[in-house]
Parts: C-alpha cells; structure tokens; sequence
C-alpha cells in the first residue's frame, strides 16, 4: 500500500486494473476446457468406433506399464493375422505446446508397451497440432471427428468441417490490433529474450494484454519461458500464421492519380513528409522497391496517420475510381507504423509489414513477398 500511494491515485488504480486482468486471465484459462477425466469417458467410445472399423478391437483404460508406468488406454488391434498395440494419452488441451510435451511421454510408453503405436488424443486438434503430431510421428484423435493413424497397413486420415467456436475465437484473437503488438515486437528480434513488462512497454499495450498474447502464444508453441524471460520458437511458422490471416482490406484505401513518377515522386514524399511533419510510411511495391527490390510497378502504397486532405493538396492527387497510381492508406491500427525505416530520406514500413501486405497482393505480390522474406528477414 505504501508503494502505491507513493505513485498517486491514478497509478493505483492502473495497478489494481492489470491485477485484475492477470486474475481474471488465469481464471479463463482455468474455466474454458474440460477436464482429462470428462474427456477420456469419451475418449473410450471415439477409440473404440474408430479402431473397430479396422479390424477385431479391445479398448483397455489405464493400463499398468513396465516400470510402474501407467497409459490412458492400451488398443490391442487385430487385423488380419497380426495383432498391433497402440497406446493413447489423453489431455484436456489439444495445444501444440500440450502435444510436443505429451510426445515424449507417449514416446516412452510405446518402448515400455513392445514399441506400440502412440497416439494423442484431446477434445480438439488444431490444424498446427495436426503438424505437430505428423511431425513427431505420433498419431492423433479428437473428439470432433479428427484423426489421423498411420501404421503397418493402416492409414486413416479424416478431417471435421470446422475448427470449435472457442478454437476459431482463440486462433482469430491472436491475430487481433493490439495482439499483433505485441507479436510485431517479438517477430522485429525473434532471437530476442523479454521480460513482460518491457514487452508491453515496447509494443505500447498493458500489462494485462501482453501477458494474453504470451499465454495464447505459449499455448500454440510459438513461445516458451527460459529463466523467467519469454522467447519466441517457431518465427516463421507464426509468421506464415500471421500472413494467412492478415487481411489488407480492412484499411481504408483511396486511389488517385499523379503525373510525378518514380523517383521524383519519391523525392516529393520525402520533402512533404519532412517540411510538414506528416507520419507515412510505404508498403507495398514501393516500399519493397526501396528495401528488396524484385518485381516492377509503378503503383505507390503509403500508409498515412492522419491529413489525407493535406497529402491530396501538396502532392497534387487527383481521386479516381479506377486506374490510380498513388493510393493513400488511413490503417486499421497503428501497429504498422512500428518499426519504421529511412532510407534515402524515404520513409518505409517494416520489412515485417511489407511481407504481410504482399502475400496476399495480385501482380507477383507472392513472388515480391518471398524474395524479401529471403533476402531481409531470414526466418
């Protein structure tokens, strides 16, 4: 108490609020899934269903290994004349960050059961845990209707339609403005290690809201903690992520046309920018011109904070409906001006944000987009 009052009223109460966050945070993720125990109930008729169309089947729940160790379910399958043992661990959570931990465990298990076959299973398997287990070389079953099992003569791969509303909420979430904040941060430095409190300040979010974006992070193993400091693991595949879910269209974009071309158009960006004090930055073809040059075009992207009358008048713009060469972007949120670059008095975007406005742009944005990633970020 003494602490805070020493701070202020005002202070106090920001204190007390990102307390409040970080409870009521970890009360949600506490709250929002079921327990092992109610999913492996379960679990026992989703195994037993899917195991019986391949052959004679025997579901055994919590079977003593050697060594004392005990297995969720022990499948004993019989197909043709062989018989194959395949052991199960269930979790309440089909995380990535759960199935890599979960792996060595099951790993373990198939050794102690004559080298059976291992599989997780969880309410839900995302897409990235999909990979996760493939790449491990671990089947997976969910409750949904997912799986995959690939073994001897066995190979079964089957997809539910839709991710659960809480899994697409979870997934979107990430990717939310003031999440991507945070996660502009990390990515700018992905061999970089944080502390909480200097991640927030630097990504201009609470307290509260950082300590989300790690845990959702962490969750989908993009994130680990190392001594208390937080890191990224898996950069690109969150950045590949990130690029499939950017959406370019949700800034307000108004096209014009100009006579200035190139570099002198260029050189009178600099000189408004400058004289006036007007915030930009290029994205897009022109500023991948600027940064990695490889694809053409003479279309010029900016991304403006404010004064888009004052952009018009002094660059002499003329709005039309089709054909501009300029177009002046308003954001949907001010995360894009993280991160910026000069070069050549030119002000640019980060090479980050540059990749998420080309992945998706018609006209060899793909290929611009790849090249820089190559050239410029490394991951």
């Amino acid at each position: 108490m003494i602490i805070m009052a020493k701070r202020g009223r005002q202070q106090c109460f920001y204190s007390f609020n990102a307390f409040y966050q970080l409870v009521k945070m970890a009360i949600w993720v506490k709250t929002m899934y079921r327990t092992e125990a109610e999913v492996v109930g379960d679990a026992m008729r989703v195994l037993t269903e899917l195991f019986s169309k391949v052959g004679e089947t025997r579901v055994n729940k919590e079977v003593e290994l050697r060594k004392g160790r005990r297995v969720d379910f022990l499948v004993t399958l019989k197909t043709g004349n062989k018989t194959v043992k395949v052991v199960c661990e269930v979790k309440a959570l089909g995380e990535p960050r759960i199935i890599s931990q979960t792996a060595v465990q099951l790993n373990e298990y198939s050794k102690l059961a004559d080298n059976a076959y291992p599989v997780f299973v969880a309410p839900y398997v995302s897409e990235r845990g999909r990979e996760v287990c493939k790449s491990l070389g671990i089947g997976f079953v969910d409750l949904v209707g997912n799986a995959y099992l690939k073994f001897g003569s066995v190979f079964i791969e089957k997809f539910a339609k839709e991710a659960p509303k809480r899994e697409q909420r979870l997934l979107k979430s990430i990717f939310a403005p003031k999440a991507t904040r945070v996660i502009r941060k990390m990515l700018a430095m992905p061999e970089k290690k944080w502390t909480l409190q200097p991640l927030a300040d630097a990504a201009g979010v609470s307290l509260a809201q950082a300590f989300k974006v790690v845990k959702k992070l962490e969750s989908q193993n993009f994130a680990t903690r190392e001594e208390g400091k937080i890191r990224l693991i898996n950069p690109g595949e969150l950045l590949n992520l990130w690029a499939q879910a950017h959406d370019f269209s949700k800034n307000k974009i108004t096209g014009y046309y100009t006579r200035e071309k190139g570099a002198a158009l260029f050189n009178k960006l600099a000189e408004l920018g400058k004289k006036k004090r007007l915030r930009y930055g290029l994205t897009l073809m022109a500023g991948a011109s600027l940064v990695a040059p490889f694809v053409r075009s003479s279309d010029v992207h900016l991304y403006i904070a404010k004064n888009q009358k004052q952009w018009v008048d002094q660059l002499d713009l003329e709005e039309v409906e089709f054909g501009g060469n300029v177009f002046l972007i308003q954001p949907a949120d001010e995360g894009v001006f993280f991160d910026m670059q000069e070069i050549d008095g030119i002000k640019v975007v980060s090479n980050l944000q540059i990749y998420l406005d080309l992945v998706k742009y018609p006209a060899r944005g793909k290929e611009q987009a790849e090249f820089l990633r190559k050239e410029k970020m490394k991951f």
